[in-house]
């Protein structure tokens, strides 16, 4: 950023001291100048002020912080700027920078898609003009704020995302992004595509714009929309008359001056259309030249802002970032090293494929990069080109080995060779790569059979849940059975970062796994064995109790290993399964208080049929005895802190004001019927591709016992590698369907142990090669219901997640710029 001087919005002891600054961050660890600002923020799982000193000694020049703070430290009291509000003090210096910039500003917001407009925009109009982009998704409170700040006085445009989770937001981030010009790309939910809730819109709509006569805002044309006055506010609607036309496959007409231009976009999601649409008329909104906005569409590639996390067969973690634009997102990529790996040990490698750039990127850029690859202790950095490295060679004085190679497929299978189990591999560069690329370079096979779980999605289902519940609920994330099927030490530590403490298991062996993987949040155990309580306290588990010899076994172990143990007693109201009966509730109580070594830590039971509306009257009467048993509990003085009744279904559909915590499974990933006042996103994502294409006439029979025969005169039937080992039992064969280019392909014969056959006559355009849905969101938006095939196989979601088999690849995105916001 350029200088600041504090002085024109804080109050110094000493008004001659230097107060100008030319760095801002709030996090400690990115300080990368003598003349940094630090701003201490609260978040949700940390506070910036516990880092307040650390930032000082790192070299922070002055560090904002909230006026209470307290210190113990005189010496560094001239360093404190103390404040009513720190984020409000980073908003105020960000609208006094806006002020002073001449650059127009171009805000973007929406429900889904502002980053990829914006990168859109940006490759059109960094062309015509001196521009500036947002880095990634910076779009929040915070985000937005920081990208204000990285526009300098060469800018002659600034595109600026503004997101909103909740009201009374966007009036705050139109304070000091004071645009010049606005874009609302839509008001829809990615998977479900209805509007959102008004009140949401409505917020959205604040950040509309009149600054000047020229001013402009360009929105959709929706019930919300369409009565808007455009005597107060310029008005424009990029969805009235369509400029782009969808034609086959990945074919788009585009309309320029009354001339019709085809261009072929890499990218066959749905909203790639309305995405054209709005750049198109923002383009022109801005005079950009017609032969300037055709050359940027032709070479136009959509990249979704999402992380991907692979572990490869060898057992190298390769990490698949976004685009790199400028130091912050490399900053915030290397990051992810320790965040996103599950094992501490092992080689930190970074492949740098260069950044996104209008001109070449500054020495002060590259120095900044190179402190952060020294400070996140990187040791080895591989580029994809010469140039690259001798340019960052001699900006740096790094102190990692760096090396180069002739291209970025080059670059990955240099890494290959050189790179051993429990390594971790950061791939990152002025474009984003694809996925199944990445894979078919570094296994020497195409990419077949893939589940895909989205954290984005994940996070963004906790946080509705959390809305729903009564405030300070605990919940508890069961990740048993692998994280139904999924993996349990990724999920486990993309939890931690969701402010998740607590997690569930059924066996002590799953609980032992996760602590020794790193997981630091409490492990909550169902049951444990006689055998099993050496390790349960060795490892700090906490423990499901129902009876007596297990109360008095985990005292005696407890004492011998001087630990204190928290247990949960279980009462069974129903299940028939764990717990004890509510007549044993109070006498066990009594043993577990008794234990000098026990913690009564939580009273727990479990829901039978709270997914059946059905069957309420047997779930009331488990909620009732429940409530009985808690109010015996107490009357006898006894007050165990968690008491915890609900799973996904429960929470969702009882209130139980006696209880403050809950166990969530499927309702994590957005396996779970849509409530109507809450939205959960699909978070898996089951693919295969087409191996193989058989014509078959009438009379043939297809599959193991020719249970299927081929009616018409000719059929074309698909092969795709997946069977009932991988978990597609028998059961949906002739029911299940998959779908192939946004079309249904009905599974036809008996499934195979490794093959599954599909019947394509109606998909002429089906190919070798193709992808395949065979539940959750395809590229196209498709969406099959996991719990709909299920049902159509005789069996429950839980069943069909838990059973996808080890040949399944597992690959981890984080996808920000899909997550409605």
């Amino acid at each position: 950023m350029e200088p600041f001087d504090l002085k024109t919005l804080l109050q110094f002891k000493n008004r001659n001291e230097d107060s100008k600054v030319d760095q801002i961050v709030i996090d400690s660890r990115r300080i990368a100048s003598k003349n940094a600002l630090f701003i201490a923020l609260k978040g949700k799982s940390s506070d910036g002020h516990d880092f307040a000193y650390t930032a000082l000694e790192q070299g922070a020049k002055y560090a904002i912080v909230n006026k209470n703070f307290p210190h113990n430290n005189p010496s560094i009291e001239q360093k404190l700027i103390r404040v009513d509000d720190p984020l409000k003090t980073l908003q105020e210096i960000a609208m006094l920078h806006r002020k002073k910039m001449k650059a127009e500003v171009l805000a973007i917001t929406g429900s889904v898609g502002k980053t990829m407009l914006k990168d859109l925009l940006f490759s059109i109009l960094s062309k015509y003009k001196k521009t500036y982009a947002s880095p990634e998704s910076f779009n929040s409170q915070i985000g937005a704020a920081l990208s204000i700040l990285q526009i300098t006085s060469e800018h002659e445009i600034a595109i600026i995302e503004a997101g909103i989770s909740e009201l009374g937001e966007m009036e705050r981030l139109s304070s000091f992004i004071m645009p010049d010009h606005v874009i609302v790309t839509n008001f829809l939910q990615s998977r479900h595509y209805l509007l959102q809730n008004e009140h949401l819109v409505i917020e959205k709509l604040k950040l509309l714009t009149k600054k000047t006569p020229s001013s402009w805002n360009l929105i959709p044309y929706t019930d919300h929309t369409k009565s808007l006055s455009s005597d107060s506010y310029k008005i424009l609607f990029w969805n009235d008359l369509p400029s782009v036309v969808k034609g086959n496959k990945k074919l788009f007409s585009i309309c320029l001056e009354n001339m019709t231009h085809d261009i072929e976009i890499p990218c066959d999601r749905i909203y790639v259309q309305d995405l054209l649409q709005i750049a198109l008329k923002a383009s022109f909104l801005f005079s950009v030249p017609k032969n300037d906005i055709l050359r940027a569409l032709q070479s136009y590639v959509p990249e979704p802002m999402r992380t991907e996390v692979y572990e490869s067969q060898d057992g190298v973690l390769f990490i698949n970032d976004s685009y790199a634009q400028d130091p912050i997102s490399i900053d915030i990529a290397l990051n992810q090293f320790d965040t996103l790996r599950t094992v501490t040990n092992g080689k930190k490698i970074f492949v740098f494929d260069n950044l996104r750039y209008q001109n070449a990127p500054s020495k002060k850029d590259l120095e900044r990069i190179g402190y952060a690859i020294k400070k996140y202790q990187i040791d080895q950095v591989v580029f994809s080109n010469k140039e690259t490295h001798d340019v960052f060679k001699n900006a740096c004085n790094a102190s990692c080995t760096l090396s180069y190679s002739r291209s970025f497929e080059d670059a990955i299978l240099h890494v290959k060779k050189c790179s051993a189990s429990k390594d971790t591999v950061l791939i990152k560069g002025e474009k984003k790569h694809h996925i199944e690329d990445l894979i078919e370079l570094i296994e020497d096979a195409p990419l077949n059979n893939h589940i895909v779980i989205n954290l984005a999605s994940i996070q963004s289902n906790i946080e509705t849940l959390r809305r729903h519940l009564k405030e300070q609920t605990r919940i508890c994330v069961m990740v048993k059975a692998l994280a139904y099927g999924t993996d349990d030490v990724r999920i486990g530590r993309f939890l931690q970062s969701c402010d998740i403490d607590i997690m569930g298991v059924s066996y002590v062996d799953e609980g032992v796994s996760l602590k020794k993987q790193g997981i630091m949040a409490s492990i909550f155990v169902l049951n444990v064995a006689k055998e099993e309580i050496y390790k349960a306290v060795l490892w700090d588990l906490e423990i499901g109790v129902h009876d007596y010899v297990t109360i008095s076994s985990l005292q005696t172990e407890a004492e011998k290993q001087n630990k204190k143990i928290k247990v949960h007693l279980h009462l069974d109201t129903g299940m028939g399964r764990f717990g004890c009966r509510f007549e044993d509730v109070l006498n066990l109580a009594k043993q577990i208080a008794s234990s000098s070594n026990l913690i009564f830590d939580g009273f727990m039971t479990h829901l039978v049929c709270a997914d059946d509306h059905k069957k309420d009257s047997i779930t009331q009467k488990q909620i009732t005895l429940f409530k009985s048993a808690i109010k015996l509990l107490e009357s006898e003085g006894y007050e165990p802190k968690w008491k915890h009744i609900a799973n996904s279904y429960g929470a969702l559909r009882f209130s139980i004001p006696e209880c403050n915590m809950v166990r969530i499974g499927l309702g994590a990933y957005g396996l779970v019927p849509t409530q109507s006042s809450m939205i959960f996103q699909p978070a898996v994502s089951l693919f295969s591709k087409i191996v193989g294409i058989n014509e078959c006439k009438k009379g043939e029979t297809i599959g193991y016992g020719g249970s299927y025969v081929v009616k018409r005169k000719r059929a074309k039937i698909a092969v795709l590698p997946i069977g009932y080992y991988d978990g597609l039992h028998r059961n949906y064969a002739k029911k299940g369907y998959v779908m192939i280019h946004g079309k249904k392909a009905p599974i036809v014969g008996n499934i195979c142990m490794d093959y599954t056959m599909v019947d394509i006559t109606f998909i002429a355009d089906a190919a070798i090669g193709d992808t395949v849905l065979l539940f959750g969101e395809d590229e196209k938006g498709q969406y099959i219901s996991p719990s709909e095939l299920a049902k159509l196989g005789g069996s429950i979601v839980h069943e069909l997640m838990t059973c996808l088999g080890p040949r399944i690849r597992r690959i981890f995105i984080y996808d920000e710029s899909l997550r409605p916001r």
